[in-house]
Order: structure tokens, then sequence, then C-alpha cells
């Protein structure tokens, strides 16, 4: 036993064995060194021809590998449920977007050019246009996204998402951008170019603890 074994569980092993009857559990145990493991516990009551209990038989194995994969398992299903909700929501949020960048076309055509209310519906629909953005970043999490690919420039694609890639590390890494005024341009999905550089970055992140400088050319 250790500070991580259940009390409980022990006490039911006890009580089990008390009453003379078959134990099966999974018991976080402790090497002498203090390593855990999770070890399968199976102890089998055995008793004379008079019915008398004699001694007891234990198996007692190692299952630390297996209680990982189901850990692994449960950990993909989750993000997987997260996933479907964040397509869900991100559809359902797209519909709503699409009515504010449509009403929004309908008063610019309206409003007269260079005056406050018309700057300021310009205002909304770029703001639409961002969340917009942000939505597809949601389907593609989800993998909801259909693939859209075109030539695009990763220069300009990496000035855009910057924002969103400082926000992804914590404060004691630093983004650098090295980036030519002109780049030749690729034919990419960008959502999925904008995943994979956001994939690359958290990696980069978590593998500076103590923080440190990012750069990107």
């Amino acid at each position: 036993d250790g500070p991580g074994t259940d009390a409980s569980l022990i006490a039911r092993v006890h009580e089990h064995l008390r009453r003379g009857e078959t134990i099966r559990a999974e018991v976080l145990q402790y090497t002498r060194e203090g390593r855990e493991y999770w070890a399968e516990l199976v102890v089998v009551p055995v008793h004379d021809s008079g019915g008398v209990l004699t001694h007891w038989v234990s198996v007692h194995r190692d299952v630390s590998d297996r209680k990982q994969l189901e850990e692994q398992l449960f950990q993909s299903q989750k993000m997987e449920a997260v996933g479907r909700l964040a397509g869900g929501v991100a559809h359902d949020f797209n519909n709503v977007l699409t009515a504010i960048s449509g009403f929004s076309e309908l008063l610019l055509e309206e409003l007269p050019a260079g005056e406050g209310p018309h700057d300021e519906v310009l205002q909304i629909k770029a703001a639409a246009a961002r969340a917009t953005a942000l939505t597809r970043q949601l389907l593609a999490f989800s993998r909801k996204q259909i693939l859209r690919p075109r030539l695009v420039d990763v220069g300009t694609l990496l000035r855009n998402v910057e924002r969103l890639l400082e926000r992804a590390v914590t404060e004691e890494v630093l983004i650098r951008l090295n980036v030519a005024e002109f780049t030749s341009p690729v034919l990419a999905d960008t959502v999925q170019l904008e995943q994979v550089l956001l994939n690359l970055v958290v990696n980069a992140s978590e593998a500076m603890p103590d923080g440190g400088s990012l750069t990107i050319e």
C-alpha cells in the first residue's frame, strides 16, 4: 500500500477475507523503490473436506500497461465527444453569423458611405468575418470541415494567425515571425494549414516549460 492506494478498497478486501469470500480487485500498489503500478488481485479461499477454510491462493498481476491503454482510450473518446460538441456549436453559430453578415450588407447598401453609421456597420461586418474564421477552426477541430484547397500566401496567413498563436502559448514563450514580404503561393486548405501551425506551436511551447523564444521562419 501507499499514499495513492484506495483505503476503502483495502477495507473491502479485508472484509472479503474475513468472510472467506473470493476477491477480485484492481489496486494501486507501490514497489520497494516507491514506483506506482496497478495490480490485478485475485484471492481465492481453499477449504478442506469439512468445509473449513485452510488457506488462500493469491494471484497478483501487474496491469499498468492495460490501465494506461484504457486511460488513453478514455481520453480519445472524450476528445471525440468534445469535437462533436464543438462541431455542432460551430454549425449553429455559423448560421447566426450568416444572418449578421447578410443584414450588414443590406444596411451598407442603404447607408451613405463615409458617415458614422456606415463605418459602424463596416465594423460589425468585419467582426462577423473574424467570428466566422473562428467557427471554421472549430469545424476543423471537429473534423467536419470540407477541405477547400486554394492558392495561399503562407506569409500572409502567418501574419493573420499570429495573435491566435500567441494566445495558444504560455506568457513565458515569445513568438517571433521572420517572414519575407512576398512568398511563393502554395495550394492548401487554409483551415488545415492553420491547424498544423497551431499544433506545432503548442507542442513547441510544451517542450519549453521554463519559457523561451519560438521563431517561425
